[in-house]
């Protein structure tokens, strides 16, 4: 578990490096070179909280790694005892702020087929429920008949007892939240997609390399996200602690697609641009 959860920050750091680039040329172009000013608050305003909230992430991560390995290193079952035990305050902040980055990135990025679905309510109706599914754990404390954020977090900080990241009620609530995200990812790439290769074949004239290219980024980041998840499921429902190496870069990987997304659409790489 202690060598598991090693392997996992030297990851989330990694993608934090490239989401702290991605913030600042998302800043660049917002603030300098698109020139519509209330979208640029409201896209520089969501670019800030999600790196807030992967700041935040990687930051309780490294306290966990300092208290694992160095402040409790000497405590009965050493630094493996500390990691299972999943109940502590700062492991379930960090639960906490995951639920909340996967909240708002799948807001994104469903705001993003919103805008490609030349803002279709209908289209955006199916993700927009997922996204409120998955935001539902985060509400769970007010109202307990939505599911999946802080209902995962809830089940966390009530595990004192089971030092086991796999029983039956923290499986229910992760899973949950994940199927949520996942479900939600996969289905508003997919429309995106078949957006974008609609108004392509209507002007196959003027399409170009570039714009496959970036239709590509697009389907290529949603399924990178989405393989992530279900392989990181796959190991969890398996029951081994490998796949903490996955779960703790998710949060990075659930920024980063939704960053990559603002700054295409900022740039004007967008299917509009190809219908114009």
């Amino acid at each position: 578990l202690d060598r598991a959860y090693l392997a996992a920050i030297w990851l989330e750091t990694l993608f934090y490096g490239v989401n702290t680039i991605l913030f600042f040329w998302c800043l660049t172009i917002l603030t300098i070179r698109c020139h519509t000013v209330k979208i640029n608050k409201i896209l520089v305003t969501v670019a800030l909280l999600m790196v807030v909230l992967s700041t935040s992430h990687v930051s309780l991560g490294f306290y966990r790694l300092l208290k694992g390995f160095i402040l409790l290193r000497d405590q009965p079952g050493g630094p493996a005892a500390y990691f299972s035990d999943i109940s502590r305050p700062e492991n379930v902040a960090k639960i906490t702020i995951q639920g909340l980055g996967a909240v708002v990135g799948d807001s994104v990025v469903v705001w993003r087929c919103w805008l490609v679905w030349n803002r279709s309510w209908k289209i955006c109706f199916v993700p927009i429920i997922l996204v409120i599914g998955t935001a539902g754990n985060n509400v769970y404390v007010l109202t307990p008949s939505l599911v999946c954020g802080l209902g995962q977090a809830v089940a966390f900080a009530h595990a004192q007892r089971y030092h086991d990241v796999f029983v039956l009620p923290i499986q229910i609530w992760s899973g949950a939240l994940f199927a949520f995200s996942i479900s939600s990812n996969v289905l508003v790439t997919g429309l995106i997609a078949l957006r974008a290769w609609h108004l392509l074949q209507l002007s196959q004239g003027l399409t170009t390399f570039r714009t496959w290219k970036i239709l590509l980024i697009i389907v290529e980041s949603g399924m990178i996200y989405s393989i992530s998840v279900t392989l990181m499921l796959s190991l969890y429902y398996l029951g081994s602690n490998s796949f903490y190496i996955i779960y703790d870069p998710i949060d990075q990987l659930g920024t980063m697609i939704p960053m990559a997304i603002i700054i295409l659409a900022a740039l004007g790489f967008t299917t509009n641009n190809i219908e114009s």
